[in-house]
């Protein structure tokens, strides 16, 4: 989903309104502009991912694992990134940063 520049604008002044995200200009490129959730706008994200997650069905292991990397390669793309991840460290495109792999996360865990 793709928004006009000015919709974009007006729903990120709601959200900075609301105290859910905070602006913060990109150190490495100051033409950009970050939004990073405020501790309020983690509380209301976290609520509702348990809401989404408690109504839809669980993927299949390997259907997770291949969602996963097709949304690091999108972040990649709209990050401008290059290599297709969004992390910056030139991996191979699509590849899944160290931390999200795994068998990089304690046993247990529910990533």
């Amino acid at each position: 989903m793709f928004l006009p520049p000015p919709t974009l604008t007006k729903l990120m002044d709601q959200l900075v309104d609301d105290n859910l995200v905070h602006r913060r200009v990109d150190p490495r490129d100051r033409r950009r502009i970050l939004a990073h959730l405020t501790p309020r706008g983690l509380t209301r994200f976290r609520r509702l991912d348990r809401l989404v997650r408690a109504a839809a069905p669980p993927l299949p292991a390997e259907d997770g694992e291949l969602l996963r990397t097709l949304l690091l390669r999108l972040i990649g793309t709209l990050d401008g990134d290059g290599d297709g991840d969004g992390d910056g460290d030139g991996d191979p495109p699509g590849a899944v940063p160290a931390g999200l792999r795994p068998a990089d996360r304690p046993a247990g865990s529910a990533r």
